[in-house]
């Protein structure tokens, strides 16, 4: 840990060092505190950082000639852990720390190439973890595959809502990218580094207005979404070509993709198996006349309450899937929980069972 010993404003200021540094030392401004072994040095160092504020009020001397002594780091009090803590923390915390240092480096690597951004991410200096894609997801299917490369950290950010899903982000930047009428990412890997290219461009309007209009007037999915945007921005693809963006094995997989899109009108076809091409009909495009529907995203919360216990009175102990496939999958499910949710504390609606086991049915 080095601690900065004086000046005014930066005195206290505490930095860790996790990486070995051969041959290199600090002049008499900065103070060296270290653990007394690696595996202490986590929650060392953390229990450290969290003293800034107090080690920084502990200059002495004039305003512009302030000093810390090592005499009062060394009294300042650490919490001791047992050493089952200190190696259990050091294994829960000491890998988020390290992904917090390869975002840092990361960010600042960012470089603005002529009209486009790249973001490599190689190996930040004494990092102990490969730079690469985790094992398992390569640049041809990382709209699919999904890999925890943290397994503990990812729990953690998912118990607290803070995190979706692991490998939810490509999927949602291909999806704002291409809704905008802009380029996919380009990724490429290579034995320690990623990188990732993205065009600078300013958005297509027209494909912009036309996303926008579709997502306001359907219940588009992300892949839908993504789909979309590929074919908009395109006069027409192939079934083979549209499989090789959108990284899936074969056409027969793209049914998922455009299945509804095709339903609705909103993506044309013809050929038959490989040949099949598809396309956005120009006069869609520009005129944004979408075929009329009708839609219960924008349902009002007491319709809604019926529709649910109309619903638990026909099909009692239902799984919320089940009662949201019936009543509308348009309907956010969200929505729906909350409502079976408020249903449950007033009395109106019993439920059995947790998460996903759990089961609902109208009180008599």
């Amino acid at each position: 840990m080095f601690i900065n010993s004086t000046g005014a404003g930066t005195l206290g200021r505490i930095g860790q060092v996790r990486a070995h540094i051969e041959d290199c030392t600090v002049d008499t401004h900065v103070t060296i505190a270290s653990p007394i072994d690696a595996v202490s040095s986590t929650y060392f160092g953390q229990a450290l950082l969290s003293l800034e504020p107090i080690v920084s009020e502990m200059g002495k001397g004039a305003t512009n000639q302030l000093e810390l002594s090592r005499s009062d780091i060394g009294a300042v009090e650490i919490w001791e852990l047992p050493q089952y803590l200190h190696i259990e923390f050091h294994r829960l915390v000491e890998p988020m720390l390290v992904q917090a240092e390869q975002l840092s480096y990361g960010a600042s690597a960012l470089h603005p190439a002529g009209r486009h951004l790249y973001q490599p991410a190689p190996r930040p200096p004494g990092d102990r973890q490969s730079g690469a894609l985790p094992l398992g997801v390569t640049p041809g299917n990382v709209l699919h595959a999904s890999v925890r490369r943290n397994e503990h950290l990812a729990r953690l950010f998912h118990d607290l809502k803070l995190m979706e899903r692991e490998g939810s982000g490509f999927d949602a930047m291909y999806d704002v990218l291409l809704s905008q009428g802009r380029p996919a990412p380009l990724v490429e890997e290579g034995a320690d580094w990623v990188k990732l290219t993205l065009a600078r461009t300013a958005p297509d309007r027209q494909v912009l207005a036309f996303i926008s209009k579709a997502s306001e007037t359907y219940p588009l999915t992300q892949r839908e979404r993504i789909a979309l945007g590929l074919l908009a921005r395109d006069d027409a693809m192939s079934a083979r070509e549209l499989a090789l963006r959108l990284e899936v094995r074969d056409a027969d997989a793209l049914h998922p993709w455009l299945h509804r899109l095709c339903e609705w009108g909103l993506v044309g076809q013809s050929g038959r198996t490989q040949a099949t091409r598809y396309f956005v009909q120009p006069e869609l495009l520009r005129s944004l006349a979408f075929p009329a529907t009708t839609t219960l995203k924008r349902i009002e919360d007491h319709r809604l309450r019926a529709l649910v216990l109309e619903d638990l009175q026909r099909y009692p102990g239902s799984a919320i899937g089940q009662i949201h496939q019936r009543i509308g999958q348009e309907i956010p499910r969200r929505r729906s929980k909350t409502l079976l949710t408020a249903l449950v504390t007033t009395g109106e609606v019993w439920m059995t069972g947790k998460l996903k086991g759990a089961r609902y049915g109208l009180s008599t």
